[in-house]
Parts: structure tokens; sequence; C-alpha cells
């Protein structure tokens, strides 16, 4: 790269193509009375990829190193894994939208009044857990 940027500016074409790239990237797309640049889709769709990577990597470093460490029943290992997977896609999803310009307090409240319906919805499973637990003991 940094050769490449040296045989643009010996021939005089770096400062050309950096402003077109801004330009192109600067460019405003309107969908009624959202404007949004195709700047701001490169950064969301980096930060979507920029997640996979960073949920692979961590994955990669619990099953190699820190797993063989603790001594934890079968699925447990997998259950964190896939847990902390998902919550860093669910993280990368929420700074893409913010760097997409999305207001993310009307999601907040949506989310808020899911879980609470989540927690209604599984506190006769986990009761059921309980239950049985304290049987088997």
């Amino acid at each position: 790269m940094f050769w490449f940027g040296l045989l643009l500016n010996f021939f005089g074409l770096l400062t050309p193509l950096i402003a077109t790239t801004e330009a192109v990237l600067n460019t405003n797309l309107a969908i009624r009375s959202f404007n949004i640049t195709l700047g701001d889709i490169l950064v969301a769709l980096i930060a979507v990829w920029a997640s996979f990577l960073i949920s692979k990597f961590v994955r990669f470093l619990l099953e190699e190193d820190i797993y063989r460490h603790l001594h934890l029943a079968s699925g447990i290992p997998y259950a964190i894994s896939t847990v902390l997977h998902y919550a860093i896609l669910l993280l990368g999803f929420f700074v893409a939208l913010s760097a997409l310009g999305i207001d993310l307090t009307k999601l907040t409240i949506l989310i808020g009044a899911f879980t609470v319906g989540i927690g209604f919805g599984l506190q006769n499973i986990i009761n059921n857990f309980c239950v049985r637990a304290d049987s088997a003991f």
C-alpha cells in the first residue's frame, strides 16, 4: 500500500484520487427525511464485519486456551461461547445502527419492553428447572 501511494503521488494522481474518494463517500442519499452517506454505510458494514471477526477471535481464544484450564461440564463451554458470540454480534449491530445515524433511544424502549416480556415468559421455565434441581438432591 505504501509503494502504491508513493507511485500515485509520483504521477500526481494521489490528490485527485483522495478528493474523488471523499466526494463519493460524502454523497448524500435521502430517503424521505432520513439522510445517509455512502461513508456511513461503509462504516456500518465495517462495524458488522469487525464484530464477526472479534467474535471469531474470542471463540478461538476461549476454546484453545481458556477452556483447557477450566474444568467445566460438557455443555457449559459451548453455551458460554454461543452467548458471547451473540452478544458481540448484537453490540456490532448497535454500533452499525449508530453509524447509520439511527436514533437508538426509541430502540432502547422497544428492547426494554421486549426483555420484560421475555422475563415473564421464562419465569415458569426457570421455576421448573429449580424444582427439578431441588428434587434431584
